[in-house]
């Protein structure tokens, strides 16, 4: 796989990207190559690769794991909803509350992450709340 991207390089060269779900977690090589203007030779210095620190909230880690597994699940839940507990998934099916129950059934009453297994990203349309004013008459 070969990533490209076009970015404008801001004054301290920091330059934070995110992989697509696509690339497998775990450890992998990853190449760089920047393209100067005048074709002067380049040094890198040595990278300094910063690890975001796992989420502080169980809800935080079960969608962390939901999206680490999300390459494999595309392989055997594609257009299922899973429940995520434990950083594992432990229920599966075609109707999310139903799945949802079936967890807490399971587990208790404890902060799940229950999502549908696609390529898409899911879009959800949040109507703005409409405020009637009356006039008062004097």
């Amino acid at each position: 796989m070969t990533l490209e991207l076009e970015i404008d390089v801001p004054e301290n060269r920091q330059v934070t990207f995110t992989l697509p779900p696509a690339v497998p977690t775990g450890r992998t090589k990853v190449a760089l190559r920047v393209e100067l203007p005048d074709e002067r030779p380049v040094e890198f210095p040595p990278f300094q690769v910063e690890t975001p620190p796992p989420p502080a909230d169980k809800f935080a880690r079960e969608k962390a794991a939901f999206y680490r597994l999300l390459p494999e699940l595309l392989k055997t839940h594609r257009g299922q909803y899973v429940a995520v507990h434990d950083e594992q998934v432990v229920e599966t099916g075609t109707e999310k509350i139903e799945v949802a129950m079936a967890t807490f059934r399971r587990v208790g009453a404890v902060p799940i992450f229950v999502e549908l297994v696609t390529e898409e990203p899911r879009v959800v349309r949040i109507l703005s709340p409409r405020i009637v004013r009356r006039e008062v008459k004097q």
